[in-house]
């Protein structure tokens, strides 16, 4: 491999290692719901997010706020 890959892939390494990766299944509220609050903190930096989510009242809002405790 050469040197310039090789620079690229631990860049690429070092950035994974900033994001946090979170699933969630079978919970009871359906998925298009769920996908409006998850738009709602997309993107947000977490203790932004926490807050939206605490204040948001749908049920998926809980659900999802406690995904985003368990990834970090």
């Amino acid at each position: 491999m050469g040197k310039r890959k090789s620079l690229m892939a631990e860049a690429i390494k070092e950035n994974k290692k900033k994001v946090a990766f979170a699933s969630l299944s079978n919970h009871g509220v359906s998925a298009k719901k769920t996908k409006l609050v998850v738009d709602l903190v997309r993107g947000m930096d977490v203790p932004r997010a926490l807050g939206v989510l605490k204040f948001t009242p749908n049920k998926s809002a809980a659900v999802i706020e406690k995904l985003l405790l368990s990834a970090i």
